[in-house]
């Protein structure tokens, strides 16, 4: 997608400007959703399954766009997913009851899906042009608009615009990344499959070879379980702030917003500790500042300490997507594969996590969803460390071949 591009700086700056523009939009709907959700007398559980069938929906098609980005290239699968898209924030509006509304989120899913599918291969394909230590700088410019300027818009917004308009707005605003793309009149240089059977079934093989990889399973189980925990906070932390706490809308846009600010600080920063500590510690020590954040944000009501433990989850989650992205980037093979089983890790995540934390939070309470990731984050940490000769033998191999 930018490979014809003449410098670095440029390829930086096209990520970056896609990313915050389908940040914001994404970070509204963050807020908007849940809300109108509960406006129509949605549950807790419902508001997980709302929020989780859209990852569903992004999981279910990451395979088929991993061989389509391959052969077809990333520019034209980002535009058609990109209306898709577009097209099921129009819809929201009209959805009376959640059935509906988790119906156009499952092709909401679709659409994301062949967005970041394309786009995490073009970056992934460009990695080492940009350079190691900038691996982060991709979702930290994504979430500049998720987490930081999306939020904030649509805590305030609520206030003052009715729900169909928002959503129209919305769907116009995903349409701006589209027509960027292709003012840019650049075409990919990919080869079109002939006989698409046999292409599917050979991508089916190279998928098998590249699950082998001790890094890439590391890495999902990391992706998976960060993801889970992300798109759970930004989620319940709304229905915590509005309905268990009473306050306005627009407290939950700012916590969103600390711990965006958190993640993009951590992501755009800390790229140097790459070079001078291993995997393992980082991601161990990544970890232990999300459970200390969860730790803040459960054991008390008063804003500042659920400030503070915002903001260490988003130092935690940055420092795991940097560690994760670079790991990725690294790795031998065909980026659009490798980005499919990377997307399949995030759709795993922003299904499992909405859906199993609105259960948790409907028969245990809102505060018992963050608990939940204390455990899981610790088994994950066994994982790594249990790992750790298995990698460092295969790395080896890969660096003699």
């Amino acid at each position: 997608m930018y490979r014809n591009f003449n410098s670095n700086n440029k390829i930086i700056l096209g990520f970056i400007m896609l990313n915050i523009l389908s940040g914001t939009a994404g970070g509204i709907l963050q807020m908007i959703v849940p809300l109108y959700a509960l406006s129509i007398n949605a549950n807790t559980a419902q508001v997980g399954l709302i929020k989780g069938i859209s990852g569903l929906g992004l999981m279910l098609l990451v395979f088929p766009s991993g061989f389509l980005i391959d052969h077809y290239g990333s520019r034209k699968l980002y535009v058609i997913g990109g209306i898709i898209f577009s097209i099921t924030i129009f819809l929201l509006p009209f959805a009376a009851v959640p059935a509906l509304i988790m119906i156009i989120m499952l092709f909401q899913g679709f659409g994301n899906s062949l967005r970041f599918t394309s786009l995490n291969a073009a970056f992934f394909k460009n990695l080492k042009l940009i350079g190691k230590d900038k691996a982060g700088w991709y979702k930290g410019s994504m979430s500049i608009g998720l987490t930081f300027l999306g939020p904030l818009i649509g805590g305030y917004i609520v206030q003052f615009v009715n729900y169909k308009s928002i959503f129209v707005y919305i769907s116009i605003v995903t349409l701006i990344p589209i027509i960027l793309l292709l003012s840019l009149n650049k075409k990919d240089n990919t080869v079109r499959p002939t006989n698409i059977v046999n292409i599917f079934k050979e991508q089916i093989v190279d998928f098998k070879l590249i699950f082998k990889n001790k890094t890439i399973k590391q890495s999902i189980l990391v992706e998976s379980l960060s993801t889970a925990a992300f798109s759970c906070f930004v989620t319940f932390i709304v229905i915590l702030v509005v309905k268990n706490y009473q306050l306005q809308s627009y407290y939950a846009s700012w916590l969103i917003i600390l711990e965006g600010g958190a993640f993009i600080f951590t992501v755009f920063i800390a790229g140097r500790l790459l070079y001078k500590y291993k995997i393992y510690k980082l991601y161990l020590g990544s970890f232990a500042l999300v459970i200390l954040g969860v730790l803040f944000v459960v054991l008390t009501n008063n804003m500042m300490f659920l400030g503070i433990g915002t903001a260490i989850i988003g130092f935690g989650l940055g420092m795991t997507n940097l560690i994760t992205y670079s790991g990725i980037g690294e790795i031998k093979g065909e980026k659009g594969k490798i980005s499919a089983l990377f997307a399949a890790c995030t759709g795993l995540g922003a299904t499992l996590g909405p859906t199993l934390g609105g259960f948790i939070g409907e028969i245990f309470g809102i505060q018992a969803i963050f608990l939940s990731f204390i455990p899981l984050f610790i088994l994950c940490g066994i994982s790594i460390i249990l790992n750790i000769p298995a990698i460092n033998e295969e790395n080896k191999v890969q660096n003699l071949s």
